[in-house]
């Protein structure tokens, strides 16, 4: 056998190997945690609530200082 044909069966056989384990974790996943819908995956409504408060915070402190962040 080739060099070529060899690693298309181990790849092959990797790719296949990592489909198998999404299949059973999407099937877990809905077996077990039926009413999970994966919005808090990314936490992207929090992390933006917490970005505009900052920036909220920050702005509030600069022109509270004049401008001078050192205060």
């Amino acid at each position: 056998m080739s060099t070529e044909t060899i690693l298309t069966i181990v790849c092959g056989i990797a790719f296949s190997l990592v489909i198998f384990l999404w299949v059973e974790g999407i099937d877990y996943m809905k077996k077990n945690h039926p009413d999970y819908k994966g919005e808090d995956l990314l936490d992207e409504d929090n992390d933006d609530d917490e970005i505009n408060s900052f920036y909220n915070q920050m702005d509030k402190e600069v022109h509270q200082n004049n401008g001078n962040l050192n205060k």
